[in-house]
């Protein structure tokens, strides 16, 4: 990356932080004041339940008590990152098979359930088994865009062993050139929300 953007490193934090706090968009905000309890996006558990309009999909009851605690402080506490452009850029560049997102894949590596939804809002759901295959195949080849490999490229760069490996943990063989470089432009820093300033 340039100078002009952080560390892979201060990407990572940035990202979960906008992943984190994806309620307090202005539009979700201003919906809740306007709708009371029938705002079910500031309710809503994720962005994808978000876009269901189901009450169902809520949040735990002490992830919305910190939600109302934000909105009775009256006070904004985003970073500019997390604002406007910024905050839009990296939700439209997120993956849009829901399944595909990191945290599915790692969910995956793990032997869990999750990645086997039909879809992002409900986890009960389970997709048919030609679609279950297609998604295997798909993880056994992109394992290293899991938050822990991305991480691993963050804090170790070149000298990590997870990110640059045929296998999951580590436990094939350093890949080709070609592929560490272009694992490498998927993790480096390039969109606006990652750079140093604006």
């Amino acid at each position: 990356p340039t100078t002009n953007f952080v560390q892979p490193a201060e990407c990572v934090q940035r990202e979960e932080k906008i992943l984190k706090n994806w309620w307090k968009s202005p539009e979700v905000i201003v919906a809740r004041k306007e709708k009371g309890e029938e705002a079910t996006a500031f309710y809503a558990a994720t962005p994808a339940a978000a876009t269901t309009g189901n009450k169902k999909y809520r949040a735990d009851r002490v992830e919305i008590a910190a939600r109302e605690t934000f909105l009775k402080q009256g006070k904004d506490d985003r970073q500019w990152f997390e604002k406007g452009a910024f905050f839009r850029e990296q939700a439209s560049n997120s993956e849009q098979l829901f399944w595909r997102d990191g945290d599915y894949i790692e969910d995956y590596l793990n032997r869990g359930t999750k990645w086997k939804s039909a879809n992002a809002f409900d986890p009960s759901s389970e997709a048919d088994a030609a679609e279950l295959e297609a998604r295997e195949e798909w993880f056994k080849k992109n394992f290293w865009r899991a938050p822990k490999y991305k991480k691993d490229f963050a804090e170790k760069g070149n000298r990590g062993t997870l990110w640059t490996s045929s296998a999951p943990e580590g436990a094939g063989v350093a890949v080709p050139d070609d592929e560490r470089l272009a694992r490498q432009a998927f993790y480096d820093p390039s969109q606006s929300w990652e750079r140093k300033e604006i």
